[in-house]
């Protein structure tokens, strides 16, 4: 009875391993507005319970994964045990075959599975995982405090998603591998880098502003955009607070280059249409 349990245990562990595998990896990629959304239109309370508290619920969720994995590795190495009659021998084998099945039905197909079906699993399975969390209770707390005491100098972070940092890095990795182009790389960074922007970095102090004068004419308004390196200045009427709109570089050379050489000709008569 033994022999015939002990195979079928493990096929029951790697499936349930499996299982949680896809999950783990459906609420990795799963994006958390979308999960709020789903939350939202749901009946149930436990995606938004596991929304609350993500860090706890994945920790549960890894921990019963790698217990059903072991779990599922001491079946077979006890069944070959009784097969074989030799724990070296068996042992070995137990390693090999579990490794290997670890490897594909575990490891790789059910992780892809969760992402290209992330909303349909979180939905499905947020019971699931709620209910993990709660047997186990703080235990999982209490192995993420002692892995952060042994590793305590080590990079990392204490949230479930990927930090700002994380994926700056992984930005970086993608175009040192020419997965992604100079250009893309900078403007995510530039993402990032504007989030951080103070408003007083990109304000320019009242005395410093460059204006041109309504009844200027074309050849000064192009000096003013030649001495001072902007692509749009403001347009004021009597005085500085008295400004009419914006005067962009580009369709005043537009219009200087359409012109027949003629007189200078007012501002204002020529670039109606393009102060806005």
């Amino acid at each position: 009875m033994t022999v015939v349990a002990l195979p079928l245990m493990g096929v029951l562990f790697t499936a349930i391993a499996a299982l949680l595998t896809a999950i783990e990896s459906a609420l990795s990629f799963f994006p958390r507005h979308d999960a709020e959304a789903v939350a939202a239109h749901s009946r149930g309370t436990s995606l938004a319970k596991i929304l609350a508290a993500p860090l706890p619920h994945l920790n549960a969720l890894r921990f019963w994964r790698v217990w059903f994995e072991m779990a599922a590795a001491v079946a077979v190495a006890l069944f070959l045990v009784r097969i074989l009659g030799n724990e070296w021998i068996a042992g070995l084998i137990a390693t090999v075959v579990m490794a290997a099945i670890g490897f594909i039905l575990v490891g790789v197909s059910p992780r892809r599975f969760g992402r290209l079906h992330s909303a349909a699993v979180v939905g499905r399975s947020a019971w699931l995982v709620h209910f993990l969390c709660r047997v186990l209770g703080p235990v999982p707390g209490w192995f993420v405090a002692l892995g952060g005491l042994l590793s305590k100098d080590a990079p990392g972070s204490d949230d479930a998603f990927v930090t700002s940092e994380e994926f700056r890095e992984f930005v970086d990795r993608a175009n040192d591998s020419e997965m992604i182009e100079d250009s893309e790389a900078e403007l995510i960074h530039s993402v990032f880098d504007l989030g951080e922007t103070l408003v007083r970095a990109v304000m320019v102090p009242r005395t410093d502003i460059r204006s041109i004068e309504q009844g200027s004419t074309l050849e000064a308004a192009m000096d003013v955009f030649l001495d001072s390196g902007f692509s749009r200045v403001p347009v004021i009427g009597e005085n500085t607070d008295h400004i009419l709109g914006i005067l962009y570089l580009k369709d005043l050379v537009a219009i200087m280059h359409r012109l027949d050489g003629g007189a200078p000709r007012p501002l204002a008569e020529n670039l109606a249409g393009s102060v806005r």
